[in-house]
């Protein structure tokens, strides 16, 4: 990472806690799109099964 370099990578999953990354029912995936890309997480932690 290259605070200086707008083009650098940077891991966005430190930004995310942990337990949301392992947990069941979660998914994270990264995502491009028009020039953006991002980190997805998704999931719930409604009771009950998140499918």
């Amino acid at each position: 990472m290259h605070p200086h370099d707008p083009t650098a990578d940077e891991d966005l999953r430190p930004f995310v806690l942990p337990r949301y990354l392992d947990r069941d029912g979660f998914a994270s995936f990264l995502v491009e799109h028009d020039g953006f890309e991002g980190l997805v997480v998704s999931g719930t932690t409604a009771p009950g099964p998140s499918g």
